[in-house]
């Protein structure tokens, strides 16, 4: 069975990045009808915060990638990294080292000197005899040939063990290194499949070989290439490195989200809207690409915006009350924005967007301010204000009021502006017949009125 996971450190929120990896792992489990399980590498104490854990949470439930399982603690696990470590101690496949630091500063200085890659010495390596001293347990690294793997998106990887020095397992107070903590969780958690950041390959060569030292089965590895910007740059908060509790915000939809990130590095489908159910049974992790990925704010908008208008008036309605807060506006104030729903949702991107040019129709008689308006446009108004007979229907209501503003001698283009202003304070809104229909003789009243007053 395919198992594959998601380990974060809770340090903070999740960034596209990382939800991207997410995605690959949950899709990936769900093709092969396996598991994909959630651990929590919170071994860095001082950084590790419960408020971070519960935003990885709450991001990953909004998405709709439940994990399968219980959240495993890394730092639960910590005796669990020292036994394997002893083990290897035990067996010669380990030692102690001695070393202080100013002696691997030294190292390290002499090796640069002299143009070799630095790291450490082995100086205790064959050690026969115990000091009584402070001591870390490092891993006896093969010195010759080479570590390679087969990784699902790079290909072939290999490294001359020559150039990887013997790597820390315990550290000196006893607690374990990433290293030897991501090896020891990844096999006892039956994890198949390690489906991460490209950043992390290096890794991969050093972990590989403590699989080997433990007699292990390695999992496939799969290395995700990084998302840059649109220009090629690494991403920033400017152009898109910001968490998705924060695009949450920004009013996009959990749907949009995720078929967007489906397509930064996977190309085997070309329709560009997907439903899950149909990004599980085509995904392969196969068929990502191993350049990097870049992520455009334009065509996340584009896709969010094709979500919305897809979805029925009612459903982006209560999206919307959701998103704002069913106390925005009262029930008349609601019923008018689903009235006015199907042009609102075609002028917006996001609900944030959506929820702007809501107050359009929820706000009840709001007071825009005056508005530059000559002696003929007033008059229009005013006739308009005393009128009280108005039509139903779209199609009537829109040859009454062409009527009404020529027979003032104005032109629509002319005065629509005006209009628009006087009922909305936005350039762009929906057309004037239609705030005439959605807003009510009584609002559209008010709203004149104050205009000229």
């Amino acid at each position: 069975m395919v198992i594959t996971r998601f380990a974060p450190s809770p340090t903070g929120g999740l960034h596209i990045g990382s939800v991207r990896t997410i995605l690959f792992n949950w899709l990936y489990a769900k093709h092969c009808n396996g598991k994909f399980m959630l651990r929590i590498e919170d071994t860095d104490i001082e950084r590790s915060k419960q408020e971070h854990v519960q935003d990885i949470y709450d991001t990953l439930n909004w998405l709709g990638l439940k994990w399968d399982g219980d959240v495993v603690f890394q730092l639960k696990n910590i005796k669990r990294h020292q036994e394997v470590a002893q083990k290897l101690l035990s067996e010669g496949k380990a030692y102690k080292c001695y070393c202080t630091q100013e002696e691997l500063a030294a190292m390290r200085e002499l090796s640069v000197k002299e143009g070799r890659t630095p790291g450490y010495e082995r100086k205790c390596r064959d050690l026969k005899q115990e000091l009584d001293k402070p001591y870390v347990i490092r891993l006896k690294c093969p010195i010759t040939g080479k570590t390679e793997f087969t990784d699902l998106i790079q290909g072939h990887c290999c490294i001359d063990n020559e150039h990887l020095d013997d790597m820390i397992l315990l550290r000196s107070d006893g607690t374990p290194t990433y290293m030897l903590a991501v090896v020891v969780d990844d096999h006892d958690m039956g994890i198949t499949n390690v489906i991460r950041a490209s950043e992390h390959l290096n890794n991969t060569y050093r972990q590989k070989q403590i699989y080997d030292a433990c007699g292990w089965t390695t999992p496939e590895f799969a290395h995700v290439s990084l998302i840059h910007s649109e220009d090629g740059a690494k991403l920033s908060k400017r152009n898109g490195a910001t968490t998705i509790s924060e695009y949450e915000k920004m009013g996009f939809l959990k749907e949009a989200i995720l078929n967007y990130l489906i397509h930064l590095g996977w190309n085997k489908s070309e329709e560009e809207i997907l439903t899950i159910d149909q990004c599980i049974k085509l995904f392969d992790i196969r068929h990502v690409r191993s350049s990097p990925a870049r992520f455009s704010m334009p065509k996340l908008l584009n896709i969010n915006s094709i979500y919305m208008r897809a979805m029925s008036n009612e459903d982006l309605c209560l999206a919307l009350q959701n998103f704002a807060g069913s106390d925005k506006y009262d029930h008349a104030g609601w019923e008018r924005v689903l009235a006015g729903m199907s042009e609102l949702k075609s002028r917006t991107r996001t609900l944030a967007e959506l929820e702007t040019m809501s107050a359009i129709y929820g706000n009840d008689g709001t007071y825009f301010g005056k508005i530059e308006a000559d002696e003929a446009t007033k008059n229009l108004f005013k006739n308009i204000i005393e009128e009280n007979n108005w039509p139903d229907d779209i199609e009537s209501l829109t040859a009454w009021l062409n009527e009404k503003i020529a027979s003032h001698g104005k032109t629509l283009k002319e005065v629509a502006p005006a209009i628009r202003m006087a009922l909305t304070k936005e350039k762009v809104a929906p057309s004037i017949f239609e705030l005439f229909k959605v807003l009510g003789s009584k609002i559209v009243a008010k709203r004149l009125a104050s205009s000229i007053a």
